[in-house]
């Protein structure tokens, strides 16, 4: 089984450890990238293209819908599932993702399980099936 590749895009780096905790619940081979500021995860993504992209919405200079809007987020979108990861997702915020390429959108949870049950459904989704159906969790 091919690895996926995760990129998780978020200012806050204690969310990098219980995301990568949740991560390794997940019964598929990952590897996860991080990038601590939306300037990183474009270097990043000139050199990788992620399976899943995972990006907060409340970052300082840029939020991440402001992220996913810049033209070098876009293209990766064709291949790279990109899923809004925040605590202030409320409908406008996910229907604003939605329209920028979003192919899900998850309010944090408040528990490593309910995270880790979140991303075992969406990384063991096919790609095409997270594209004809956008979902909050």
């Amino acid at each position: 089984m091919q690895i996926k590749q995760i990129l998780l895009v978020d200012d806050d780096e204690d969310e990098l450890d219980i995301f990568k905790e949740a991560l390794g619940n997940v019964n598929i081979p990952l590897n996860c990238l991080y990038a601590q500021n939306p300037e990183t995860a474009i270097q990043i993504l000139s050199d990788v293209a992620p399976d899943y992209m995972f990006v907060d919405l409340n970052m300082p200079r840029i939020n991440g819908l402001q992220f996913m809007a810049q033209d070098k987020v876009k293209i990766c979108f064709q291949k790279t599932a990109s899923i809004l990861y925040t605590n202030g997702a409320d409908e406008a915020v996910c229907a604003k993702a939605k329209q920028l390429g979003a192919l899900a959108c998850i309010k944090k949870p408040d528990s490593i399980e309910k995270l880790t049950k979140v991303l075992d459904t969406l990384i063991n989704k096919d790609i095409s099936e997270l594209r004809s159906d956008f979902k909050t969790y």
